[in-house]
């Protein structure tokens, strides 16, 4: 099983980064008037459900004995990781200041 579930993971990771990337700047985009937080959380939160199922049933089915426990208890800890992050990425982004470049 761990090839299958090594290339899952690499495959998942790649398309998942790239959704949250494009579906971040799309709410930014949309919602100019937003604070970071609501963008990152939204994003992060419905790209990394998609991680979770995508990745469990193209990984893990057939392996495991529940796939609705196993895509639940992954899920609420990503959701956990995400609000313990939040505070962070604020305070990081409030530190770094981006200067525009005039060209």
């Amino acid at each position: 099983y761990t090839p299958r579930i090594m290339i899952t993971s690499f495959f998942c990771a790649l398309v998942m980064q790239k959704l949250d990337m494009e579906f971040f700047g799309w709410i930014k985009r949309k919602f100019t008037k937003l604070p970071f937080f609501i963008p990152f959380a939204c994003a992060s939160l419905i790209t990394q459900f998609l991680d979770t199922v995508l990745f469990s049933f193209i990984a893990l089915y057939g392996i495991v004995h529940s796939m609705k426990d196993i895509i639940l208890m992954s899920y609420l800890v990503k959701v956990a990781v995400i609000f313990s992050i939040a505070p962070f990425t604020i305070l990081v982004k409030r530190l770094i200041h981006h200067e525009s470049i005039q060209v």
